[in-house]
């Protein structure tokens, strides 16, 4: 039966010349995950592992003891300097594994922390919420709370750039941009409803 350490010896073995730019340490966490899902298919709790090509929705995992971050400037193994978006959403202890990953030809990073969450005051109050279609939901209260029009607000900008993805020949350079572009569209659709879904 193959394992994750079977498959792991097999990739140090004959592992490509890009690998030397990596980080050696990310070989153990990617081992660790491929080792439980094989005992998951073996037990029948999930399908055959998948191979994961390089260049098609790239992510690692690296040990928080082997980063450090100073405000909005992170340092990973063999990645030094690299400039964040913004700092931390919460102040505390950096525990477990980072996970460094590729979305729309942008990159990403979640860090976990252990921190202290405050006292909630309770009212005593109770309300009920239905979630539906038209709008996002409807408070006992009769309060409606409309759904945001993310992809209709964007869907001019969409159009746009599936035409040209369309127009472009296979396999060229010009082709690879305009479906790039499409794919941050979509990751800003994206960004934009998981933020609303955590304002509410």
């Amino acid at each position: 039966k193959p394992s994750g350490y079977s498959v792991a010896n097999l990739f140090m073995l004959s592992k490509p010349e890009w690998f030397a730019e990596m980080d050696a340490s990310i070989v153990d966490r990617v081992t660790a995950n491929l080792q439980t899902a094989f005992k998951n298919f073996f037990a029948k709790r999930a399908k055959h592992p998948k191979p994961k090509r390089r260049g098609q929705s790239d992510s690692y995992q690296v040990k928080v003891s082997t980063l450090s971050l100073n405000g909005t400037t992170l340092n990973l193994p063999k990645l030094k300097g690299l400039k964040l978006s913004r700092p931390l959403f919460h102040a505390g202890k950096l525990i477990g594994n980072a996970t460094v990953s590729k979305k729309a030809d942008r990159w990403y990073v979640s860090i976990p922390v252990e921190t202290e969450l405050g006292e909630h005051s309770h009212t005593g109050k109770v309300v009920g919420v239905d979630l539906g279609v038209r709008t996002f939901a409807t408070l006992s209260t009769g309060e409606k709370i409309e759904k945001p029009k993310h992809l209709k607000d964007a869907e001019k900008r969409l159009a746009r750039w599936q035409r040209k993805v369309s127009r472009r020949t296979k396999g060229g350079v010009n082709r690879a941009k305009a479906q790039q572009r499409v794919q941050r569209i979509h990751a800003s659709i994206s960004n934009q409803r998981a933020a609303f879904v955590h304002s509410v």
